[in-house]
């Protein structure tokens, strides 16, 4: 699941760059080309919310090990 998360949000990541793309080069006044970012803009709260409720799942068994790093195996971890 993390992986799909991984995934999904550094495809969110470059929303900004899909906009910054689309409103370049404008000219003064022009805006009908604005209506092209709905297309990515819309799905993009849907992909949001999906990845809050995955995040929400995923949390909400996690159980965190006490004493996990004592292992010797982690000794080189924090060298």
């Amino acid at each position: 699941m993390a992986e799909l998360l991984r995934g999904k949000t550094n495809r969110l990541k470059g929303l900004p760059n899909d906009i910054m793309l689309v409103m370049s080069n404008l000219p003064s006044g022009y805006h009908r080309e604005m209506q092209i970012l709905k297309e990515v803009l819309m799905p993009a709260f849907d992909e949001i919310l999906s990845c809050l409720d995955m995040t929400h799942f995923m949390l909400s068994g996690i159980q965190v090990k006490e004493g996990i790093l004592d292992d010797s195996k982690y000794d080189l971890l924090f060298r």
